[in-house]
This record gives structure tokens, sequence and C-alpha cells, in this order.
């Protein structure tokens, strides 16, 4: 039988079995709350998550994208499976960074057509 990753609630205790740390409630409460401030601050689009593993952690997502902050000034911004693109910055740089991986993204569909087509066109698939 396997250990449980749902949380579980005693005390001041807001731990899964599964992790054993001994994580707290307001450590949730603070990932929480944060995870929550900036969605709100990032835009309609942007979803809070929260998790735990040893403690708990939090990031922002909106579509493919997700962000967090690392320390005070450092964000983790990538795009789904790839590596996060890590900037100093603030809110509107997180912008930035997502448009710089859209624009990214919309190249590499572009260029992977194209690929498929020349591949289909000489070689007949």
């Amino acid at each position: 039988m396997s250990l449980s990753w749902k949380a579980k609630r005693k005390g001041d205790v807001y731990c899964a079995p599964a992790c054993g740390r001994g994580c707290t409630y307001e450590e949730y409460m603070r990932a929480k709350t944060e995870a929550t401030m900036v969605a709100r601050e990032l835009g309609p689009h942007w979803r809070p998550y929260v998790w735990e593993n040893q403690n708990w952690y939090w990031d922002v997502r909106s579509g493919d994208f997700r962000a967090t902050r690392r320390g005070l000034w450092h964000w983790h911004v990538q795009l789904e499976h790839d590596e996060p693109v890590i900037a100093p910055t603030v809110y509107a740089g997180v912008f930035l960074l997502v448009q710089q991986l859209r624009v990214q993204k919309r190249q590499l569909t572009r260029d992977l057509k194209r690929a498929t087509l020349l591949l289909r066109t000489t070689h007949d698939i």
C-alpha cells in the first residue's frame, strides 16, 4: 500500500503522509496567498497552483505558461515541457518573458509545418 499525497491537517501540521516532513498549515497558507496574489496581479487568465513536496510550493499558470518567483527578484517562466527562462524581473518582466516564449513557440510551429510539408512533397509521405 502506498502512502497518500493528500495533505491532512492535525493542529498546526498540514502535511501528506507520503511527505512526512511535518509541513505546517502556516506554510500552506503563505504559499496559497502568495500564488493567489501573483495570479490576480498578472491578470484574469492566470491561475494559482499550490503543491507539497517536503514543503509547500506554488506557481501561476496561463495556458502553456508557468511562472514562479525564486527569491525576491528572480522568476522562472517556462512554456510547458521546455526549460525555464530565468531572469531578474518584476511582474511586468514576466509578461515580456511570456511574449518571448510565445514568439518562439509560433516560430517553432511554423518551422515544423514547413519541414513536414517539405518531407511530404519530397518523399510522398
